[in-house]
């Protein structure tokens, strides 16, 4: 973020980050009075590195009299093992119920006796008051 009043020119980031590589520097480019720049960045993690990390990210920059100026920032972070995302997929296949056939089968089967219940006991029922009515 620019909040002088002169533009900022040839704007650079460099980290220095024992275990993470961000592959050099990164240009930002010219930053006009009062406007703002995102930067990404991605940092690359070294296999061998698990834990607590601290290092340095510094912004350097020139203003318009070509005055180079360097600001620093001390870094940390925690680097953890990797998830891998066949465990997680096994994890939910083995879960999957292996009979599910016998339970769409039962569902079938109880919908069958329902679907026949309710027509005879209503036609049992409509007999039974014609055999009343006759009486």
């Amino acid at each position: 973020m620019n909040t002088g009043k002169s533009l900022i020119r040839n704007c650079k980031i460099d980290f220095d980050i024992d275990s993470l590589e961000s592959g050099g520097s990164v240009l930002v480019g010219d930053i006009p009075v009062g406007q703002t720049k995102t930067v990404s960045v991605n940092l690359r993690v070294s296999e061998s590195k698990i834990g607590s990390v601290e290092g340095k990210a510094s912004v350097s920059y020139e203003d318009e009299f070509s005055d180079c100026f360097t600001k620093s920032a001390n870094l940390s972070t925690v680097i953890e093992k990797k998830v891998i995302e066949q465990d997680i997929e096994n994890k939910k296949e083995e879960k999957k119920n292996p009979l599910w056939w016998a339970f769409a089968l039962g569902g079938a089967l109880l919908g069958g006796i329902i679907g026949c219940a309710v027509p005879l006991i209503v036609y049992s029922n409509k007999q039974r008051k014609e055999d009343e009515k006759r009486l």
